[in-house]
């Protein structure tokens, strides 16, 4: 295979990639982030809908190391069948909900395992990106991630604008449509069979493959990192989920945490599109490192924050802290797991990262209701500031060179 052909199918992929996380977040810009919208609508109180976005996260955790268990153990290119079963499995969940108007029992099962076979396609997705990085065929991360992130900030206005004037009904069969894009997107990935000296390293023998305990013991430095990702990933949470709080001690509402969310996605655009580019100069691990001091950063800024427009300008700091951190995280995952236990790898970085994002939806809310909002981003910059401490500790060294 000439080199030509070779760049030409990277571009290919580039592009089938950049227009699966345009989808993919469309589709969750949707089911995430007009969640308590819909269940609302269907007659669910605040407490039930809490429940079922936090089971979202909490299964997502301990589903995503064990499908990345399941496809370092099987053979072939496996990868983009599975992200094609998840995304069937949940079409017909929220087609059921949409048909057959279950009860509230029904509702919260449906929609708690149609959001969990969305939220664990992402760390399979990243082992798809691997996969061809492995055998030198290079997906342009951060451009997919902008794509991603862009998609996520129109599609959150669109979808705002269309369930107030067509009905929250129309956000499923919506997102129905997406699921079916993606679907098509993903069977269409070419299994390719070049394979690199770096492979041949790593190359997975019989008996290779190893236990989620064990693999954090082969890894532990990697394993060590990503706990202080999980706290980066806390504080994001706990800084952007609460937002409405914050506005709503200025006089505004929710009208301004949907322009605060529009700016901060917009703002990391520009960046995820050159990340690829940059990380190459700079290197990745600097810019995890830096993340978690801006994401301290922005904590310290919100608590500071009385205007409106002031909170505006803070969220473009989205650029430096998200930017940074979330294609960071396959970059690393890529770096530092041999190719056997790749989708292990991946899962649990992203495992990890969700388990974040579901202690800091829960530490928020509780520290708030106790404390108060100040007190709570008191504690969002904590958490950064220890996510910060070890990723610095534990990023300086390599599992495979040990």
């Amino acid at each position: 295979m000439n080199t030509l052909t070779k760049e030409s199918l990277s571009k290919r992929l580039t592009l089938r990639y950049g227009l699966y996380q345009l989808f993919y977040f469309a589709a969750t810009a949707g089911t995430g982030g007009f969640a308590a919208t819909y269940l609302m609508d269907k007659g669910l109180a605040m407490s039930q809908i809490g429940l079922i976005l936090a089971m979202i996260n909490i299964v997502s955790c301990l589903l995503q190391p064990f499908l990345g268990d399941i496809a370092d153990r099987l053979k072939g290119f496996v990868l983009p069948k599975m992200l094609g079963i998840l995304f069937l499995i949940a079409g017909v969940c929220y087609m059921v909900l949409q048909v057959f108007s279950p009860t509230a029992w029904g509702i919260s099962v449906l929609y708690i395992v149609g959001g969990v076979t969305v939220s664990v396609a992402t760390a399979i997705s990243n082992a798809v990106c691997a996969y061809y990085a492995k055998r030198n065929y290079q997906i342009n991360f951060g451009l997919g991630a902008a794509a991603g992130s862009l998609s996520y900030s129109l599609a959150s206005l669109g979808l705002g604008y269309m369930i107030s004037g067509l009905g929250v009904d129309w956000m499923i069969w919506i997102t129905l449509l997406f699921l079916g894009i993606l679907i098509c997107l993903v069977l269409g990935y070419p299994k390719v069979e070049e394979r690199t000296q770096e492979m041949d390293k790593t190359k997975p023998h019989k008996g290779d493959t190893i236990s989620l305990i064990s693999f954090s013991k082969k890894y532990k430095y990697f394993t060590g990192t990503v706990v202080g990702i999980m706290f980066i990933a806390m504080c994001h949470a706990m800084s952007e989920n609460y937002l409405i709080n914050l506005f709503e001690r200025m006089g505004g509402g929710s009208e301004h945490v949907g322009t605060a969310l529009f700016i901060a996605c917009i703002s990391a655009v520009p960046f995820l599109t050159v990340f690829d580019r940059v990380q190459a100069k700079t290197g990745v691990f600097i810019l995890m490192r830096l993340s978690g001091i801006f994401y301290a950063l922005k904590a310290f800024l919100l608590m500071q924050a009385s205007t409106v427009t002031g909170v505006y300008l803070i969220v473009l700091l989205q650029s430096c802290t998200y930017g940074f951190m979330y294609p960071a995280i396959y970059y690393f995952a890529k770096d530092r797991i041999g190719d056997s236990d790749m989708a292990k790898g991946q899962a649990l970085a992203m495992s990890l990262y969700t388990l974040g994002l579901a202690f800091g939806s829960y530490a928020g809310g509780k520290l708030i209701e106790v404390l108060g909002l100040n007190p709570m981003l008191f504690g969002a910059m904590l958490c950064a500031g220890v996510g910060a401490v070890l990723i610095n500790l534990m990023i300086k060294k390599d599992d495979l060179k040990q």
